[in-house]
């Protein structure tokens, strides 16, 4: 493990390293082993990626500012805290578009990610309050297949539709998980079998990316209204592109002041939300639930001790990080009471660095803060 960098000395860098068993024409076991959605020998029949355990230790970049290579001390930092995944998305319409953003932006992040040796996570728009219709950056389909075209190309097979869309989008496509699959979720299918018939790649989708996970119940009405209409559209018409391959959810709890008040309360929160929503999952399953149950992975899209601005100093105490990150990584890694499967497949920490946000994993000039440390000694499966 390499020791942190700071900017007095910091080395030159080089990169390294049937869920519904509904069809009856199509029974989900076979639906997922189908050459639309990729063809394995062994472990999950997707793509090998959803055979590992590791990708807990991950991270996200915000959206205008990945670490480059160039970028240093951060990078070299970034490279030392060993992230296994990075979430990161498209929050500006690109000039190519019509719009403000860099048009470069989304493929130099996706490639500092694969040399530092993490997968991947690519969000769609829309991301936040500017991408609801009428704002100063509204989502479109356009958009979204744009970012599939430079992403694919370069190998990402992970993505996730839109971002906390029951925070963001409320008066649209947030307003329910009705709203979100009719105006949101309906784009995946059609943005798989574009990855599928311009690139012949195969991507994978995640989704709602819901907030509030840790408090009691976790939204869980809303998430299944959504995966309900996934099943009822598989169900008539056999195409399992409707059926996200990860559920993914929003959690910021465990600090004194946060709704759940504590990290026991906040992690006994997420513990009991993510085993309703595996059994809710494996029982939609039907009779291949054993098989298939499990292929649909849980995601912690977003997380953190709490939003800064409401929990005072805690971020400061390297006692109270280090508690935090040893009992959010042991509630993802521990087997899951429903089937044994690994609780959840993947967690992005927020952030690796974003301006003055103290809860990041590097303070604005590239060097470790306590959430630093506290995620760097956390298991890698």
């Amino acid at each position: 493990m390499q020791r942190p960098v700071h900017p007095a000395h910091h080395p030159a860098v080089i990169g390294r390293r049937g869920f519904l068993a509904g069809a009856a024409a199509m029974p989900l076991a076979a639906a997922l082993r189908s050459p639309r959605s990729g063809v394995h020998v062994a472990g999950d029949p997707r793509d090998p990626v959803f055979d590992r355990t590791d990708l807990i230790a991950g991270s996200e970049w915000w959206n205008t500012r990945p670490i480059l290579p160039g970028h240093q001390p951060a990078y070299a930092n970034a490279q030392a805290a060993d992230i296994r995944a990075v979430r990161f998305q498209s929050a500006v319409i690109p000039s190519t578009l019509g719009g403000r953003g860099n048009p470069a932006l989304l493929a130099d992040g996706i490639r500092s990610i694969q040399s530092l040796g993490a997968v991947p996570f690519v969000g769609l728009p829309p991301t936040g309050a500017h991408n609801v219709p009428g704002g100063s950056d509204p989502w479109s389909y356009a958009w979204q297949r744009w970012v599939i075209d430079r992403s694919v190309p370069l190998g990402v097979v992970l993505h996730e539709m839109g971002n906390e869309p029951n925070n963001y989008g409320r008066g649209s496509y947030g307003a329910s998980g009705a709203a979100y699959f009719h105006d949101l979720w309906v784009n995946v299918p059609r943005l798989k079998a574009y990855a599928r018939d311009r690139y012949g790649a195969s991507i994978y989708f995640a989704g709602p990316a819901t907030t509030r996970f840790c408090s009691r119940g976790g939204n869980l009405p809303w998430i299944q209204q959504w995966l309900g209409l996934c099943q009822q559209r598989f169900a008539a018409t056999g195409n399992p592109d409707w059926i996200p391959d990860m559920v993914s959810v929003h959690c910021y709890g465990g600090a004194p002041a946060t709704p759940a008040g504590s990290i026991g309360q906040a992690m006994a929160h997420l513990a009991a939300n993510f085993d309703h929503l595996r059994g809710v999952l494996n029982a939609m399953g039907g009779p291949v639930a054993g098989a298939t149950g499990n292929v649909i992975k849980l995601v912690n899209s977003e997380y953190d001790a709490g939003i800064q601005a409401n929990i005072g100093t805690s971020w400061q105490d390297q006692g109270f990080m280090n508690d935090y990150f040893a009992a959010i990584f042991a509630m993802a890694q521990a087997a899951s009471p429903i089937d044994g499967s690994q609780r959840v497949f993947m967690m992005n920490q927020f952030c690796t660095i974003f301006g003055g946000q103290t809860l990041a994993l590097l303070a604005d000039d590239g060097t470790p803060q306590p959430a630093y440390h506290a995620f760097r000694s956390g298991p890698r499966p």
